[in-house]
């Protein structure tokens, strides 16, 4: 299968979505210009064309099909008109034109669905070459962000063995755990019905907020927070994308609640870095042990994003941060020790980065979150435990904010997934009307492209758990 790779820093949309839901079901948001559409495709149903809304971003993605229906175009005065500062600090204005030219090769594009807000949204298009995902993102009326990827699905499956096994296909690092919640006593616990290397150590990116939420739900509860409270954000607290809450002037202020969905429902990094900030470190490492992980040192010290960022796009800095340890499953407190020396000699940063740094893998050093797939279905079993409470009460909505997937008969879905570059995890909790399920999938790999696509993950998931 041959894949057209348009020259417009791709590893720049894979690194800006670092340590984010910036891959997760059905699509990252969008942060920069690229497209990787394959040039075959199984046989799709035939599209039924939709309309777009009526809204910003809906204009915007109307523009740009609009653009790829013509027959050339956008002009560099266009591009300057509709396209942010950041789209174009990475394709000049004078070379959108020819960017279009290459995607237009892969169309014509037919919209059959669409999802967004006022501001970002996905569409999914149909083509003669392959269905592919257009993700768009503005900032101040222009568009930021515009990525385009195979719309590529899972093949439906009879057995989760089944699932498990093309999940191994597509990623050899990887791991499976479809469990059910059953009890003993009163104490509800993760009993696998199908599970593949789930005391694997692997990276969990985002899926880290799982823990963030627990620290913050255990402050509540001891009453050093409250769901109400203000917070205020900082330049200091600002880290890259995903989330919009970086886009704010420091001083803005935000609810925990408000800071919290915004962390699980968008992946929001710099909401995680100011609940991080409100709880401090240490509770979210002592967290750990509390929501089942089963070895805690790995997470300590407990990273945020922007310092994950920051690292991750330095190679002098990424060096110093793996010689601390014998590896990135490498446990000890000496190890935690010297990698908060580390921490502490960070330089004064601006957000600015390497971007071939950037887009390679450092997970494998150890710039990241760690737990096995038994770990995150602990920790979702646990924060169902505290949504149970009165002071929990709020983490069931924010956990079912962005269900990621459909689960025919589901009457609850919990979601958190999360992607760095060469590494994807989705994790599901889902209530049936007769038992409740936990899904967990991961996987790794030491370049972008040695990880399955969100959207076939996705699909993996819906039909495991359909």
């Amino acid at each position: 299968m041959r894949h057209s790779r348009l020259a417009l820093a791709a590893v720049v949309a894979l690194a800006l979505s670092a340590c984010s839901g910036a891959t997760e079901p059905p699509a990252p948001e969008p942060t920069t210009a690229s497209t990787e559409a394959s040039t075959t495709a199984s046989p799709t149903p035939e599209a039924v064309p939709v309309e777009l809304p009526d809204t910003p971003v809906g204009e915007a993605a109307q523009w740009v099909l609009d653009r790829l229906a013509a027959d050339a175009g956008p002009t560099a005065e266009e591009a300057e008109e509709r396209l942010g500062d950041e789209f174009l600090g990475q394709v000049p204005a004078d070379q959108v034109g020819q960017v279009f030219a290459q995607l237009r090769e892969e169309g014509p594009f037919t919209l059959v669905s669409w999802d967004g807000t006022d501001t970002q949204g996905t569409a999914e298009l149909d083509s003669p070459a392959t269905p592919v995902l257009m993700m768009i993102a503005l900032k101040d009326g222009k568009i930021d962000g515009l990525m385009f990827v195979p719309n590529e699905k899972a093949p439906e499956i009879q057995e989760p063995a089944e699932a498990s096994q093309l999940l191994l296909d597509k990623a050899p690092t990887s791991s499976f755990l479809l469990a059910e919640v059953t009890r003993t006593g009163d104490t509800p616990e993760c009993t696998p019905i199908e599970q593949r290397d789930a005391d694997k150590v692997l990276p969990i990116a985002s899926m880290f907020k799982l823990y963030v939420l627990g620290a913050v739900a255990t402050a509540v509860e001891d009453g050093t927070l409250t769901w109400e409270q203000e917070l205020t954000l900082t330049e200091g607290l600002k880290s890259l994308p995903t989330g919009n809450l970086r886009n704010e002037p420091a001083g803005t202020k935000v609810t925990v609640e408000k800071a919290a969905l915004e962390m699980i429902s968008t992946s929001d990094n710099t909401a995680a870095d100011l609940l991080i900030d409100a709880v401090g470190r240490e509770a979210v490492e002592a967290e750990l042990e509390k929501m089942g992980h089963h070895a805690p040192e790995l997470n300590r010290p407990f990273l945020t994003t922007r310092e994950a960022f920051q690292m991750g796009g330095d190679q002098g800095i990424r060096a110093k941060w793996a010689a601390a340890s014998n590896g990135y499953d490498d446990a000890t407190v000496a190890v935690s020790e010297a990698q908060r020396a580390v921490l502490s000699g960070l330089p004064e940063w601006d957000l600015t980065y390497d971007e071939t740094t950037m887009g390679s893998p450092f997970w494998d050093e150890g710039i990241d979150w760690y737990a096995t797939a038994a770990d995150l279905c602990a920790a979702h079993v646990n924060l169902q435990q505290r949504a149970a409470t009165e002071p929990g009460k709020p983490v069931r909505g924010i956990l079912a904010a962005y269900p990621g997937i459909e689960v025919p008969g589901a009457v609850y879905i919990g979601f958190k997934g999360g992607s760095v570059p060469g590494a994807l995890g989705l994790s599901f909790y889902v209530e049936g009307p007769e038992k409740i399920r936990v899904l967990v999938l991961q996987s790794a790999g030491d370049t972008p492209e040695s990880v399955p696509q969100p959207n076939w993950m996705a699909s993996l998931a819906e039909n495991t758990l359909g």
